[in-house]
């Protein structure tokens, strides 16, 4: 939030810029004046900046209270928030086009003087028919990314695995975050899907729920019942410790969900077992790097080693591929949530706390995937990045 309210300064500039663009454009291929279109375009500017207005207000008046507030997750918090989504979203993109634009003009400026007349009557339509067609697709891209639940396949294959783990299934998910705006039938059809994959495992990366204690029952009764051959295992996460860390913990129990802080436990699998290292890592707890020592130097080691945390750390990651794990699963990042394209350049909020913000990758030999969950955060839509189900078939590489 507060690296969204410093852009604030930023994403007006690209307001005004593109606003400008919007409103001369519009005046001149719909015949419209522009005293009369004045007043309706900076009222849609108005519209569009009073969601991160409304914050700063907030972090300024009763900062202890902001984070509760977005939590609860009001109806007009997120009716502020979707046109200001909007409007960020179709400024950023768009912006750097237009500046294209601009900039391409300046070498055939002495060509372009005589012209001018002619080049920006035919300019202005260009201009209008590019932010029609991206305003279309943002809106279809928000309606598809925000409702779609993408479940994904890969399989993963390491090299001379013990024992017989040939097949493996394992499901990673995510940041249920149940609320308002993500509603238990949501839920319901999210961990349906997940039942359908037959995992031998499931792993849940924290935030069963935004700040209602009723939903976080739900929620851990609704995960509780999915069938899973070796059960499911979970961490907490930033929302769960809001709630209350020790409630939580003691409330997935009650549903037979294994839960852990800062622990390895083993899982067994016919003869084999796999070993589960619990790192707690959020912004209210964060294990120290002497419990990380200790954690991945007990011995001994299982015929897979999975890693899993709620929120990822690129030094984390590092060195637990140093220390020869298969797996590190996180969530936390939403996948972004809203990640936008500049030239075709990946730029999100997620990025800038860490580069594993989203999808699977190797590290060294060690396979990361940071799951984009189901959930919202500050905003309540999604765009490019839906919510996620991961499967991973776990194959031994011979060589």
């Amino acid at each position: 939030m507060r690296l969204l309210l410093s852009l604030f300064p930023l994403l007006i500039v690209a307001y005004l810029y593109v606003g400008s663009k919007i409103y001369v454009s519009t005046a001149v291929v719909l015949g419209l004046s522009r005293a009369t279109l004045f007043p309706y375009l900076g009222g849609v500017l108005i519209i569009c900046s009073l969601y991160p207005l409304l914050l700063i207000v907030l972090k300024t008046i009763a900062p202890e209270k902001v984070e509760l507030v977005l939590a609860g997750r009001s109806k007009i918090i997120d009716m502020l928030a979707w046109p200001f989504g909007f409007g960020a979203i179709l400024a950023a993109e768009v912006s750097p086009w237009l500046l294209l634009i601009d900039f391409l003009k300046l070498p055939f400026h002495p060509l372009y003087k005589p012209l001018k007349e002619s080049w920006i009557h035919y300019e202005y339509y260009v201009v209008f028919g590019f932010l029609a067609a991206y305003s279309v697709y943002v809106i279809f891209r928000i309606l598809l990314d925000t409702f779609l639940i993408r479940v994904s396949k890969t399989t993963v294959k390491f090299d001379n695995l013990r024992g017989k783990i040939d097949g493996l299934r394992i499901v990673h998910i995510s940041d249920f975050l149940l609320d308002k705006r993500t509603r238990v039938r949501r839920l319901k059809r999210y961990l349906k899907k997940v039942s359908k994959l037959a995992p031998d495992l499931v792993i849940f990366t924290g935030d069963l729920a935004a700040s209602n204690e009723d939903l976080l029952q739900e929620a851990a009764l609704l995960l509780g019942k999915v069938k899973s051959g070796c059960g499911v295992v979970a961490c907490l996460g930033d929302h769960d410790a809001l709630i209350g860390s020790e409630k939580v913990m003691n409330i997935l129990l009650t549903h037979n969900i294994a839960v852990w802080q800062d622990a390895n436990q083993f899982v067994k699998l016919g003869n084999d077992r796999l070993l589960l290292t619990f790192i707690t890592n959020h912004y209210r707890e964060k294990t120290n790097l002497d419990t990380l020592n200790y954690l991945m130097g007990q011995q001994p080691r299982g015929v897979l080693d999975i890693a899993i945390t709620h929120q990822p750390s690129e030094s984390m990651i590092e060195l637990v591929a140093e220390r020869g794990y298969h797996f590190f699963f996180a969530g936390h990042t939403h996948g972004g949530q809203i990640v936008l394209k500049l030239f075709g350049k990946a730029v999100t909020l997620a990025k800038v706390e860490t580069p594993y913000y989203n999808r699977g990758r190797l590290v060294q030999n060690m396979f990361t995937n940071i799951n984009n969950g189901l959930g919202f955060a500050l905003m309540p839509f999604r765009f490019r990045a839906p919510a996620q189900v991961c499967l991973f078939v776990v194959g031994n590489r011979r060589r």
